[in-house]
């Protein structure tokens, strides 16, 4: 299937916000998956690991196998460590919820019956969205929360006198200042290429 690029990384990445428009993905036959829902496949960590582990797999997976690599992962203990109430757990969801999903999608073929899945053709769609995806979501809150948590510290020091030099008023605001301009620069910077990306 051409699949000799492996799915960068993944498992970390952050659960992104689902388009509102429908744009499409086509392949060389024509059919389309809408971008909104394979955005909405990738967006759950689950998902992205059932397409990373099939994605290197050579041939089809059985659901058993498949179920106690992804909850060996998600509890960060090898495969041998896992306990039988974190497999069945992922065994169910896979059973009942994502497969399925991920098969109506065309993305993988799923023999319920015989306990075996692997990618279609189509999947080479999805693995593609998910090679070119922007970078995760970055935190800007937190940036902008911790640049304002460190001026309200700089400025109660620097007033107590806890500092060991005494900072002039107007040095403290322009150094907030100018941390501020950088990083919302580089905020717009950022979601511009993404937007352009997109």
């Amino acid at each position: 299937m051409g699949r000799s690029d492996t799915l960068t990384d993944l498992r970390g990445r952050q659960e992104s916000p689902v388009p509102t428009q429908s744009a499409a993905l086509n392949d060389d036959d024509g059919s389309e998956l809408p971008t909104d829902a394979v955005f909405t496949l990738l967006k759950n960590e689950r998902r992205r690991r059932v397409l990373e582990h099939l994605d290197g797999a050579e041939g089809p997976v059985g659901l058993g196998r498949l179920a106690e690599t992804i909850a060996a992962e998600e509890n960060d203990v090898t495969v041998a460590m896992i306990g039988s109430a974190a497999r069945k757990r992922v065994y169910v969801a896979l059973y009942q919820c994502h497969l399925p999903k991920m098969a109506d999608m065309g993305v993988v073929d799923y023999d319920r019956r015989g306990g075996r899945v692997e990618l279609t053709d189509e999947a080479e769609q999805v693995l593609e969205m998910a090679r070119r995806e922007p970078d995760v979501d970055r935190p800007w809150h937190k940036y902008y929360g911790g640049v304002g948590a460190g001026a309200t510290v700089l400025f109660v020091a620097n007033y107590l006198a806890l500092l060991p030099i005494h900072l002039a008023a107007n040095a403290v605001s322009a150094f907030v200042v100018a941390s501020l301009v950088v990083l919302s620069t580089a905020h717009g910077v950022l979601s511009r290429r993404r937007s352009d990306g997109a």
